[in-house]
């Protein structure tokens, strides 16, 4: 077989541009004093920092600027692919996204793994076209007609339910679909609203449920947004049915966001992580949000077992932490990591092909580090979606580490968590790892 020298020339200038934004990172500096720490011992109020702990807001990241190019693609292609691992807070950034642009009344949210929606997947292909958004449409229409009505506190919201949704079954009875028609009133009004749809991988096996929602992009009016997680093959045929809309893969947390993350923890208490923590939290997790708050939540309870003193937390109490947690991780599935043990163990065991797999495992172990020890397709992909990212090198040759040490040692250790509860088939089609 003839290789392809320009769809490899290709790739390769790809890995070249992904390699271009992992700007190395740098320790950012800040005065403790400014922050109104002395340093001074003070006893540790477990009460407090666990309430805080339950108060903390799961979306209090930034993501600002991410969030902005998100917008910006989705208003300037009407459409857009949202990707990602398992975890990395897709729909909790879409959420935050769509309230801070105080556009949440506008957003209509379908998730397919959730009822009503995921009741779709057990119906005809005719019948999920007259059901998608169903409910959503009907809500939405109800809501904006309240806010149009001059005595909106006199409206018999039960009763203009009702009717919405005659009109919305008599338009679905004609041949419309609900989102088809709400896209001729929003036309009429020179309105817009976007639709987020959520847990695509769960369509994976059903082509004409995805052409439906292909189909989505194409209103004028509706701008929707695809939510779909990597998964070793699954992903493709999404994307396949899907065709030439824009993708944009979520980014980890850089140490701002994670520093407002852990430190909002602590929140209203004398404690607080100083920025070498903050970095500490950022080698272990990789920035990935999940694991930031698993590991500031087993900061707390390292209080308790005096691994940590306060009330300033600096990287040494971090790390300590860590080396002593891991030793036992495998043999404990309840422990305050094992979540985030378990979304790797299901990462590697779904979501990556056999040559990703095989990549990550000679990263992880030290065997190979320099991009010509790969194919550049391969390394494109593990960079694109933050599983790997760049090490400072006194070479010229680009050199690969695992990104985040947590992972790290699930990858070279997996088979030390065969019993934790996601090491079993693949719920979307496959075999074992």
């Amino acid at each position: 077989m003839h290789e392809d020298k320009g769809s490899k020339s290709t790739v390769e200038s790809e890995v070249a541009d992904l390699l271009n934004r992992q700007l190395p990172v740098h320790p950012f500096k800040r005065d403790i004093l400014a922050r109104g720490r002395d340093g001074n011992s003070v006893s540790v109020d477990l009460g407090v920092i666990a309430e805080q702990s339950r108060s903390c807001p799961s979306n209090i990241y930034i993501r600002v600027g991410e969030e902005n190019e998100i917008f910006r693609k989705l208003n300037e292609g009407h459409s857009l692919i949202l990707r990602g691992i398992w975890r990395m807070g897709k729909t909790e950034m879409l959420a935050t996204m769509f309230s801070r642009k105080q556009l949440l009344p506008d957003c209509l949210p379908i998730n397919f793994e959730v009822q009503p929606s995921s009741g779709l997947l057990r119906v005809e292909a005719v019948e999920f076209r007259k059901q998608l958004a169903h409910a959503q449409v009907i809500e939405h229409l109800a809501q904006r007609e309240t806010l149009d009505d001059d005595n909106s506190e006199q409206v018999n919201f039960a009763q203009l339910i009702t009717e919405v949704t005659e009109r919305v079954n008599r338009a679905v009875s004609e041949g419309s679909s609900p989102l088809e028609y709400l896209n001729g009133i929003l036309k009429q009004r020179g309105e817009r609203v976007y639709v987020v749809f959520d847990e695509m991988i769960t369509l994976c096996h059903e082509p004409e449920f995805i052409a439906e929602l292909a189909k989505v992009a194409k209103l004028s009016q509706i701008y929707p947004i695809y939510v779909l997680q990597k998964h070793r093959s699954n992903d493709r045929r999404c994307l396949d049915v899907l065709g030439e809309i824009d993708q944009h893969c979520i980014s980890p947390l850089n140490l701002q966001d994670i520093d407002q993350v852990a430190n909002a923890f602590f929140s209203g208490t004398p404690y607080r992580m100083d920025d070498s923590a903050v970095m500490e939290i950022q080698r272990w997790s990789g920035g990935r949000p999940f694991e930031v708050n698993a590991m500031t939540h087993l900061i707390i309870d390292s209080f308790s077992q005096g691994l940590i003193s306060g009330p300033i937390i600096d990287a040494s109490g971090v790390n300590q932490m860590m080396e002593q947690n891991l030793a036992n991780l495998a043999n404990d599935s309840h422990h305050l990591l094992s979540p985030a043990v378990v979304n790797y163990i299901k990462v590697l065991s779904i979501g990556l092909s056999e040559d990703e797999l095989a990549a990550l495992d000679r990263i992880a172990k030290n065997e190979s580090h320099e991009l010509h020890d790969f194919k550049p397709e391969v390394i494109k992909e593990l960079l694109r979606f933050h599983l790997i990212t760049k090490c400072d090198s006194s070479t010229n040759a680009p050199r690969f580490k695992i990104q985040g040490d947590l992972f790290c040692h699930v990858i070279c250790n997996r088979k030390a968590f065969q019993s934790f509860d996601y090491w079993a088939p693949d719920e979307y089609g496959g075999d074992y790892i």
